[in-house]
């Protein structure tokens, strides 16, 4: 098949995406966990879910306080998407700011926000 559209069916749809996302997953740095799945930095919702309160991993606060420790240079927060909250928030003693707000219609409709730093 091409990626243009030339698919009989819905499978033929999705097995094309699927392909495409493996191939796509198999070129990313291994940094990135091999793109996809809850141990990608990318990916992961450790800091973030659920959302609009205290993230449920207990080893939340551990984690974050480490990757910022590891980047160093004085780092003391960190932004992220991914995990959709009803407005920007912070979380884990203000060193995770969550900024994604489901503005899309497709997930929440949230309305946009902006986080200025």
């Amino acid at each position: 098949h091409d990626y243009v559209g030339t698919y009989e069916t819905v499978a033929e749809v999705v097995e094309s995406a699927q392909k495409r996302a493996r191939g796509a997953t198999k070129k990313m740095p291994n940094c990135l966990g091999g793109g996809t799945g809850e141990h990608s930095p990318v990916w992961m919702r450790n800091y973030s879910s659920p959302n609009d309160t205290i993230p449920k991993d207990p080893r939340a606060q551990q984690l974050i306080d480490e990757a910022l420790e590891k980047v160093g240079h004085d780092v003391q927060r960190m932004v992220m998407g991914h995990t959709p909250q009803h407005r920007i928030n912070a979380a884990l003693k203000g060193k995770a700011w969550r900024v994604d707000v489901g503005a899309s219609r497709g997930v929440m409709g949230g309305r946009p926000e902006v986080l200025e730093i």
